[in-house]
């Protein structure tokens, strides 16, 4: 079980299974609902899943829809402290909290720089369609459809801070060819991130 200790300040409002949790911590400990992960890094269990490229690098342990086509009981909705709402698998929601308690501590605030996470068909394929300067794959291959990515602002300070340390909690920087990326595990290949 993860166990994560909040600030006095921050309130989660997570809907998980269908069920809206909200809480708020007086610097105590709290575990986020549906219990930890396991395994792997301080961020629990990750990626993995059976090999395919157009899948997006591989199912994830626990996730049975297709990507970018997950039933919401596989998604957790995590709101902002800023009111945005986004949406990861249990085990990818639970590492984010990790990571985000972490930069927290390292004085960064994830939530406030945080652009993007799940993506359904449709959402992708606007994006897809509408591309610019950053990649976008097609629906279908990308791991946002498995919500186990998030992007974040690569203009941010926190940004610096999870190049360095996300690796600690099972997120893994993209890198320079898609500078917002940020995956949660390791595909089946054994790289960091999906391709």
């Amino acid at each position: 079980m993860i166990e994560h200790k909040w600030l006095k300040t921050n309130v989660y409002n997570i809907i998980m299974d269908g069920i809206s949790f909200s809480e708020e911590k007086q610097n105590g400990t709290g575990t986020p609902p549906g219990g930890g992960g396991g395994g792997g890094n301080a961020g629990g269990g990750g990626g993995g899943g059976t090999s395919n490229k157009k899948s997006g690098g591989g199912r994830p342990p626990g996730v049975t829809g297709d990507n970018a086509k997950l039933p919401n009981e596989e998604l957790v909705t995590i709101v902002t402290k800023n009111g945005k709402k986004y949406k990861l698998t249990k085990n990818a929601a639970q590492a984010y909290f990790t990571l985000k308690q972490a930069a927290s501590n390292a004085g960064y605030d994830l939530d406030s720089e945080l652009t993007s996470a799940y993506r359904d068909w449709n959402e992708q394929d606007t994006l897809y369609k509408n591309r610019s300067k950053y990649p976008v794959a097609k629906p279908g291959y990308s791991n946002h459809g498995w919500g186990q990515a998030i992007d974040v602002n690569s203009y941010s300070k926190v940004h610096k801070w999870l190049k360095k340390n996300a690796i600690k909690y099972n997120w893994y920087w993209y890198g320079p060819k898609d500078r917002v990326h940020f995956t949660y595990g390791y595909s089946e290949s054994g790289h960091p991130g999906y391709e």
